[in-house]
């Protein structure tokens, strides 16, 4: 693993390293969101439910990292912390994206809470 972050990014072009950061994001958001969406199957106050989000917090860090570890089998390809990071980062942005937008919505259902409407001090 190099041990300067973003370095691997600084060789080719500007689009490349954008590219490539957004593919490093975007690549496992997938795997936190369905985590996020088995969390919420789960009854609001079973202790099973900490447990799993633990559980998914633990395979949100392992999954990059394996893949990291796997390149060590590859020729020609480098394992780099920088691409663990965000994998990571990309992992947890889809576990917490998923709950925002289930929380937004159960939100918006709720009787009396609307994101219109008069605001206080208004009549009419």
């Amino acid at each position: 693993l190099t041990s300067v972050p973003f370095r691997i990014y600084s060789y080719g072009t500007e689009l490349r390293a954008i590219t490539e950061l957004f593919h490093k994001l975007l690549f496992p958001a997938p795997l936190g969101a369905l985590l996020a969406v088995a969390r919420l199957q789960i009854r609001r106050f079973s202790p099973w439910r900490g447990v799993f989000t633990l559980f998914a917090l633990v395979l949100i860090l392992l999954v990059p990292l394996g893949l990291e570890i796997g390149q060590l089998a590859m020729p020609a390809k480098h394992p780099d912390s920088t691409d663990w990071f965000l994998m990571v980062l990309g992992g947890a942005a889809g576990f917490v994206l998923v709950h925002v937008v289930r929380n937004k919505m159960v939100l918006s259902r709720r009787p009396g809470v609307s994101g219109g409407g008069a605001r206080a001090g208004q009549i009419g």
